[in-house]
């Protein structure tokens, strides 16, 4: 089979099924006051999807002041780079803080994926490159991660990027947030209860990791 062209991946793009279409939910559960830390993660399907070109993948987010937040988006090789694992480990973080920063707030980004901490670690430096063949949807801009980019450099001085603890009680919610965002896509899950379930979800770790 011959290389596909970005038309042919565009075409693929438009003609996904609702259920494989990027939508996200976002809350808010009693939290903690304190040191801000912010939980990431992502999970990715096997299952290809848009005739092959792509696979359906989720982020999530849990902070420890009680906001939460999962969502659902199909990813192609054409925008989202040879590594699509890092290039949703870092929307997750874009969603978490890109969107409302704090620059008087210090905080900590925690991720299980290393080479989205590498990441992180070089635009707190400055450094403006990004993921090998990531460019972004062509229809929306700045690209997230662009935007992500310079969020993290001009906030460079408050953030500090870390993996989390084994065992982790918010790494596990986040986790667990993914997992439910990416059946969401795969299942067809009704968008009400996809919320009703995060909410529960994000309480439920955020008074486990309250009582730790």
């Amino acid at each position: 089979m011959s290389h596909p062209t970005k038309r042919m991946i565009a075409l693929a793009e438009r003609g996904l099924p609702v259920r494989h279409r990027g939508a996200h939910v976002a809350g808010q559960v009693t939290g903690a006051d304190g040191p801000l830390l912010i939980y990431t993660a992502a999970a990715i399907s096997r299952q290809v999807i848009g005739n092959g070109f792509g696979r359906m993948t989720a982020w999530a987010y849990i902070t420890s002041d009680g906001r939460w937040g999962c969502g659902k988006i199909p990813q192609f090789d054409d925008n989202a780079g040879s590594e699509i694992p890092v290039t949703v480990h870092l929307r997750a973080v874009w969603h978490a803080i890109g969107q409302h920063p704090d620059g008087a707030t210090p905080a900590t980004v925690l991720t299980s994926n290393t080479r989205a901490m590498a990441w992180l670690v070089k635009w707190k430096a400055g450094i403006k490159d990004l993921p090998p063949g990531y460019t972004g949807r062509r229809n929306h801009g700045v690209p997230t991660l662009k935007r992500l980019q310079g969020v993290v450099a001009a906030n460079a001085g408050r953030l500090v990027i870390r993996h989390p603890e084994p065992g982790d009680v918010l790494a596990d919610g986040t986790d667990t947030l993914a997992n439910l965002a990416l059946r969401w896509g795969l299942q067809d899950l009704p968008k009400p209860e996809v919320r009703k379930r995060a909410t529960s979800c994000a309480d439920g770790f955020l008074t486990q990791w309250l009582r730790r």
